[in-house]
């Protein structure tokens, strides 16, 4: 056995170890918060159910909705059919109990009906067998039958009797007559009268089980679907062995030892927006290396970066996969790819939930050409790379002109600034006086420029929606019968029916057409062949919280890859004993050196990599910051990242009358012996009651503890409010661990610190765990509301926690923007800031230090601008107009440059080029 096949081995029977298995044994255990048994008929068979759509009357159906949305982090809704209930013998000879559905569907809800009932959507179209069940009966190979002979999608009476004859088979004297009945269902009442056949495990002699017409909805704590990882890993443990091998990434990651693999050509695309040069650097790297790694803290646009990576390897006519083992993740790529850069339908978005429906229904659309006809493929005129080398090349032309100027308007400042100027200079000056009338004025350079680059977004834009179209029509001329076996093949009804009908599929050919592919990395294997280098370019967001075992069948796929994860927040948890852990590195071969590499409890995948990877261009920092206000984010800036990260939200504070950024509410309360603060709670209800009060534009809320049990309380006295429909959906609530906020944000984070002054310094330490106190300070946009019962010196003090609680109570460095005295300015921006104030803007200050404004900010309906005095001493030597220009466009503001020459000649019409008439504004 190779090196690489055991790390395979070793690392499958680690996360088959840790997992928690998909689904139940029993309804009675602590794993199901609320179940509700469905009358009358399968939902799954009834003719009357239309596209999964249930809806389920009365107040316990509405009750199960409300926990359903409100624990929607922490759990998952399931729709269960055909129950197994009895008892099995377990591995030590004893016996255990089990009742619950074999067949399983994701569930949503739909909307909720008052008490009267609930509507819930089934995933149909996606039929799974209750693992952990499976599992505790202990018969693989009635698994291995079970798989092959029920219908992938959604199972049918055909299905269930197929269910009968197997488990009579492979379990000689399980009682089955009850299906019979099927797909008439027992009532509650009937069902536990059935189970209570079966004696308790205690008192039971032997094993026993039956099979029951009865379906439920329950909410269970959130498991995994692991079969089709384990699948693949076993099939890369054996590819390793021989010619099929391992795709350069993985290979990269195996052979370990910080490697030097040195990248080969670059090729860079299009990409429809502004990348800073940190996300130049990222995607270098991502065109040439197999594997790089993006570094993101928070809030630093790592989401976008991924949608712009995208986006620049389909221009190249590469395809993509995004993965991550948080939804939420992969649908914020989606989102910034469809909405922020303005491509919507470019994804192929597969998985659970509906997507795969919504995959399915354009495969049919399209192979009944509604996406491809002449409309489609061509609408109007068609913009060529060459036209976007053009647009490239003009907005060149135009930042060196706008630089020659800026560099000579510092000239002349100079020459303002001698005390005693010669005759030389007086004649230069009175010179430039008579010029300047005459010259298009720097804002209007800056106005140019700006039409320029919004020319060239468009344009590229346009092109990558023809890119798309022509791709289709052309791929759907040339290989329609790709595209007819993929879409059977999503449709097979078994296992080896879909792998006959993907052997069909074309799939270079498919990714062509479809480039952009997201998923779960648990649900790759759904939709996707394991083939070597399949993608050209395969990227992980959120890898710091993932394990390496889940990550490596997505890389498999890949012929590079980028990983983007923070080591300075949360990681991935794993309760995998480290003896088993051990045990399973003996047998597969693994010496202590590979052991540590691949140490599966505590190396993620983003720490793997930054070994792993020997070229240090090919490790990258995101350090602009664009989520919260700098109050916010200044802690984490300094504590950990050593104050490199660049706050690009200052502008936000203008013309606003806001809240500290961080507030601290003293709550004299007590943890008490079930771990949960009260006063805290009722401290966080009475301020959500106020804000919720003060009308306005509904602002997010967020409710985090570190301490699950805190969490727990909050949420039970969240049930039974009248008003958590409104919370949840006028208000975005969200209530969790840090761990149920990693990736998230919200306008308003109330943070409980529960701990009172009798706790002990154990539970003071876990509050400093860094990634855990990282995540927590840093999920709100515009405010963090800190509820605090302790008042203790020592190491509450010293320590992490002592230092934000100090920071928070003096407040944020320096100055809010706009609160500045105009006395502290430049002259010129005396003059300036009045005539903005005078067009109705509000206008603010960018603090150079020691006093001094190196930059006005206006902030007015139509935006955001930033003014520079293009004689100033402020130039940024290491970068130009196009870099300075750059850096403000991504906060979201316009640059313009006014010279106090042009000042001194034109006055207030030249902010009347962007705040409405003037002569200049009518000459453009």
């Amino acid at each position: 056995m190779s090196l690489s096949s055991g790390i395979l081995r070793y690392l499958a029977e680690c996360y088959r170890e840790n997992g928690s298995r998909l689904g139940v044994t029993s309804l009675g255990s602590e794993r199901v918060r609320r179940s509700l048994v469905v009358k009358g008929v399968d939902a799954v068979v009834s003719a009357s159910v239309l596209d999964g759509q249930l809806f389920v009357p009365g107040s316990k159906a509405a009750e199960l909705a409300r926990q359903a949305q409100l624990y929607e982090k922490e759990c998952e809704l399931f729709y269960g059919s055909v129950f197994v209930a009895g008892n099995v013998e377990t591995g030590e000879s004893r016996l255990k109990p089990v009742f619950a559905p074999l067949l399983l569907y994701r569930a949503e809800v739909e909307r909720i009906d008052g008490e009267g009932g609930a509507e819930f959507v089934i995933g149909t179209g996606q039929r799974m067998l209750n693992d952990a069940l499976l599992e505790a009966i202990g018969d693989e190979a009635l698994a291995a039958r079970l798989e092959a002979g029920i219908d992938r999608e959604t199972h049918s009476e055909g299905c269930v009797g197929e269910i009968r004859r197997l488990f009579a088979e492979a379990i000689p004297g399980t009682v089955t007559e009850a299906l019979l009945n099927y797909p008439h269902l027992l009532d509650e009442e009937g069902l536990g009268n059935e189970g209570l056949k079966h004696p308790s495990a205690s008192r039971a002699k032997a094993a026993s089980l039956s099979l029951l017409p009865a379906a439920v909805l329950f909410l269970a704590d959130r498991s995994r679907e692991m079969r089709g990882v384990l699948n693949d890993l076993a099939a890369m443990a054996e590819a390793s062995e021989g010619r099929a091998g391992l795709s350069p990434p993985v290979q990269q990651l195996l052979d370990g030892g910080g490697a030097s693999r040195g990248g080969g050509r670059v090729r860079r695309g299009e990409v429809p927006a502004l990348l800073s040069e940190a996300q130049e650097r990222i995607a270098v790297s991502a065109s040439c290396r197999p594997l790089t790694l993006a570094v993101g803290p928070p809030g630093t646009g790592k989401s976008f970066t991924i949608a712009a990576l995208a986006m620049e390897a389909v221009s190249r006519g590469e395809s993509v996969l995004i993965a991550s083992k948080m939804d939420h993740a992969v649908d914020v790529v989606a989102d910034k790819i469809e909405e922020t850069l303005g491509l919507p339908g470019l994804c192929v978005r597969a998985g659970r939930k509906n997507y795969l429906r919504d995959l399915k229904q354009f495969l049919d659309e399209l192979l009944a050409g509604m996406h491809s006809g002449p409309a489609a493929a061509s609408s109007g005129k068609v913009p060529s790379k060459a036209r976007l080398g053009q647009l490239r090349a003009e907005i060149t032309r135009r930042e060196r002109l706008l630089e020659k100027r800026w560099r000579h308007e510092e000239r002349m400042a100079r020459l303002r600034e001698e005390a005693n100027p010669g005759w030389f200079t007086r004649w230069r000056l009175g010179r430039e006086r008579e010029a300047v009338r005459r010259r298009d004025p720097l804002v209007l350079l800056n106005a140019r420029l700006d039409e320029a680059w919004d020319a060239l977004v468009a344009e590229t834009t346009a092109y990558f929606k023809a890119l798309r179209a022509s791709g289709l029509a052309r791929a759907l001329r040339r290989d329609r019968a790709t595209f007819q076996a993929f879409a059977k093949g999503l449709r097979a009804r078994s296992a080896k029916k879909q792998e006959d009908y993907f052997a069909e599929v074309g799939w270079r050919k498919l990714l062509g057409a479809l480039p952009v592919w997201l998923a779960n990395l648990s649900d790759v294997h759904r939709v996707l062949p394991l083939e070597k280098g399949l993608f050209d370019l395969v990227i992980i967001d959120e890898a710091s919280q993932c394990d390496i075992a889940s990550a490596l069948p997505a890389l498999q796929r890949a012929k590079r890859a980028v990983i983007t994860g923070d080591p300075k927040q949360l990681r991935h948890v794993s309760f995998l004993p480290v003896a088993r852990q051990e045990e399973f590195a003996r047998q597969n071969g693994l010496d202590e050196e590979t052991r540590e590499r691949f140490h599966f409890r505590r190396t993620s995948l983003v720490d793997l990599v930054l070994e792993s990877v020997g070229d240090q261009e090919a490790v990258v920092f995101l350090n602009e910051h664009f989520r919260s206000r700098p109050g916010i984010i200044e802690f984490s800036n300094r504590e950990f990242y050593g104050g490199r990260l660049l706050v690009m939200t200052s502008h936000r504070e203008i013309g606003h009358n806001l809240p500290p950024a961080v507030s601290l509410t003293r709550c004299a309360g007590e943890r008490d012996t079930r771990g949960v603060n009260v006063a805290e709670i009722d401290e966080i209800l009475r301020q959500l009651d106020a804000l919720v009060a003060e009308g306005g534009a509904p602002l997010s809320v967020g409710i985090l503890s570190p301490f699950r049990d805190q969490v727990e309380a909050v949420l039970k006295r969240l049930e039974k409010r009248a008003d958590l429909p409104v919370l949840l959906d006028r208000h975005k609530l969200l209530v969790g661990t840090a761990h149920s906020f990693q990736g998230e944000e919200r306008d308003v984070i109330f943070l409980s610190l529960v701990l009172d002054d009798e706790s002990p310094a154990m539970s003071f330490r876990f509050l400093e765990k860094e990634d855990v106190f990282n995540v927590s300070i840093t999920r709100a946009r515009r405010e963090n509301r800190v509820m605090v019962s302790f008042e203790r010196s020592g190491a509450a003090r010293e320590g992490l926690l002592g230092r934000y609680l100090a920071a928070a109570t003096v407040g944020t460095t320096g100055e809010v923007p706009g609160e500045k005295s105009r006395s502290r300015t430049r002259p010129l921006f005396g003059k300036l800031a009045t005539a903005l104030e005078g067009a109705g803007l509000s206008v603010g200050v960018s603090d150079a230090g020691e006093g001094e404004a190196s930059a006005l900010i206006a902030i007015g309906a139509g935006g955001g601008w930033v003014y520079e005095e293009a004689g100033s001493a402020r130039r940024h030597e290491d970068a130009g107009a196009s870099a300075t220009r750059n850096r403000h466009r991504r906060a979201g503001l316009r640059w313009r440059l006014v010279g106090e020459g042009e000042w001194e000649a034109r006055g207030e019409d030249l902010i009347r080029l962007d705040h409405g008439g003037g002569r200049e504004a009518e000459s453009r």
